[in-house]
């Protein structure tokens, strides 16, 4: 298993959403943690943990 963090605190959660669904392209997906927060400054962040295994061409 594999993971990877995603965070950005320029994304709207549009963005957000658009670039999760682009990194889970042609993974098998075992799990995904979200957690809004608020950064340093006080600014708005997006943050996911994304768990998954690479597929394997058959």
């Amino acid at each position: 298993m594999k993971v990877k963090y995603i965070w950005n605190d320029s994304f709207t959660s549009n963005e957000f959403e658009k670039e999760i669904n682009e990194f889970i392209k042609g993974k098998s997906i075992v799990d995904i943690k979200f957690q809004p927060a608020r950064g340093g400054a006080g600014i708005p962040m997006l943050f996911a943990l994304v768990m998954y295994e690479e597929v394997e061409d058959e």
